[in-house]
């Protein structure tokens, strides 16, 4: 069996991402042997919605933006992809993609084939139990987008997404990082009506804008408050 000592960088990413943990460093030495990687510029698509898609893929660096649009050009951003992240899976298996996935940083991106895939995951039980778990975790988050859009009001819906999107400030109140057009993509509605309603989180102090930076933060200065609002109907 390989020594852990003596992975490559690319092992060493696959072995760091959660649902691959449970897999023999063999079995990582082999996945690492069958993935591409690709450079994609920021704004590049990997690929779109209704795209026939043959592989799975592993986020190492950058982000990436999962969203839904219609003929007119509206857009619902679903989820972002962090870096360690595996995304497409439930395409894999559809394999036809029910959403866009677009670079919003300069992102580096490995794939696995559809039979590459086929054949790891027969080798472990354990791995496929991670990924269902994965994918039954993503579902919830898509129930629970749709029961926001379709029950929530707009304020609800906006502090529901600041609290889901939320990162720890070593020595501060936490803040999330993303600007008001992915706020009200990921919302459901315009720029216009998630600038007014933070005005009025603000007025209320339950949040407050960073004077610096792009993007500025939103730092959450009443997490109980902000809670609260996202449990109003």
């Amino acid at each position: 069996m390989m020594m852990k000592k003596n992975m490559t960088p690319e092992q060493h990413f696959f072995r760091a991402i959660p649902q691959l943990s449970v897999l023999e460093n063999d079995q990582i030495f082999d996945l690492a042997k069958r993935t591409g990687k690709r450079k994609y510029r920021k704004g590049e698509y990997i690929f779109f919605q209704d795209d026939n898609v043959e592989h799975l893929y592993f986020l190492e660096m950058g982000k990436v933006e999962i969203y839904k649009s219609d003929v007119n050009g509206r857009k619902l951003t679903l989820w972002y992809i962090e870096e360690s992240e595996i995304f497409c899976l439930a395409t894999l298996f559809s394999q036809q993609a029910f959403a866009s996935a677009q670079a919003v940083e300069h992102s580096l991106v490995y794939s696995l084939s559809k039979q590459d895939f086929e054949e790891i995951i027969a080798d472990s039980g354990e791995f496929s139990r991670n990924l269902i778990r994965c994918i039954c975790g993503k579902m919830a988050t898509y129930s629970s987008l749709l029961d926001d859009l379709a029950f929530k009001k707009i304020e609800a819906r906006l502090a529901k997404t600041l609290l889901r999107n939320l990162h720890s400030a070593k020595g501060h109140d936490p803040v999330c990082r993303l600007n008001q057009e992915e706020l009200a993509a990921m919302v459901g509605t315009s720029r216009e009506v998630v600038g007014r309603c933070l005005k009025t989180f603000r007025d209320r102090s339950i949040v407050s804008v960073s004077k610096k930076g792009r993007p500025r933060l939103i730092i959450v200065r009443q997490y109980s408050a902000l809670e609260e609002l996202a449990d109003v109907e």
